[in-house]
């Protein structure tokens, strides 16, 4: 028979089998920072040698993750400008020019990366994916040739997945989808774009951003995208 009420001095297993009580840990382990905070915390402190390239290099990762890739791609080439000669410095260039949209740079850097350190294998797994990124590139311009505007958005949408402030395929895509009268996805995508702080100001983005607006009836306030 269950009894109504656990006895008081039965303990669980986990504590009958601990010897010793937990001690908390520390606030630096127990707080997680913020992403956005996570290069700000990598600043050089005063004892610390900033003719390192390797500092610049792991910094340029924080910043890639937090999808600050001018900063990241300005830090690898600091690393660059202290050891010319430096492979990881040279990957990371070519993953910033990846998410700007310069796949020919990105080609660039990542062939020095090979050539200095050849037994690298990320190199080759990054080189893998960047063949895969120009077939890509080159099935939308393929498309955009036969006008085949439905096939060129699905594409441009992959290639955006790491291309991320590639702000001409950006808008590559939403006129393809204005051309397939897909207006209401232009809408949309052309909205959710604009939300983000590194695309709101951008002329080109504006430009598009307005057309969009007024093909969908909003003419008042998509001229004013264009003042």
């Amino acid at each position: 028979m269950i009894p109504r009420n656990k006895p008081k001095n039965i303990r669980t297993k986990a504590t009958t089998n601990s010897k010793k009580p937990i001690s908390k840990l520390p606030s630096s382990f127990t707080r997680r920072p913020s992403v956005s905070a996570l290069p700000h915390s990598l600043t050089p402190s005063p004892d610390c040698n900033d003719q390192e390239p390797a500092f610049f290099t792991n910094r340029a990762i924080a910043y890639l993750k937090c999808q600050q890739f001018d900063e990241a791609k300005r830090d690898c080439q600091q690393a660059l400008n202290i050891d010319p000669k430096f492979a990881k410095a040279f990957n990371r260039l070519s993953k910033c020019y990846i998410a700007l949209g310069n796949l020919y740079e990105a080609s660039i850097s990542l062939q020095k990366s090979i050539e200095l350190d050849p037994s690298n294998k990320q190199n080759k797994v990054d080189q893998k994916h960047l063949a895969d990124l120009k077939i890509t590139d080159s099935l939308i311009v393929k498309f955009l040739k036969e006008e085949m505007w439905e096939k060129c958005v699905t594409n441009l949408t992959a290639l955006l997945a790491d291309c991320v402030l590639s702000v001409d395929r950006i808008c590559l895509k939403i006129e393809c989808l204005c051309r397939a009268f897909d207006f209401a996805q232009a809408n949309n995508f052309s909205a959710a774009c604009m939300k983000r702080s590194e695309l709101v100001n951008n002329p080109k983005m504006l430009l598009w951003r307005g057309k969009v607006l007024i093909y969908t009836g909003a003419d008042i306030v998509g001229k004013k995208h264009f003042t």
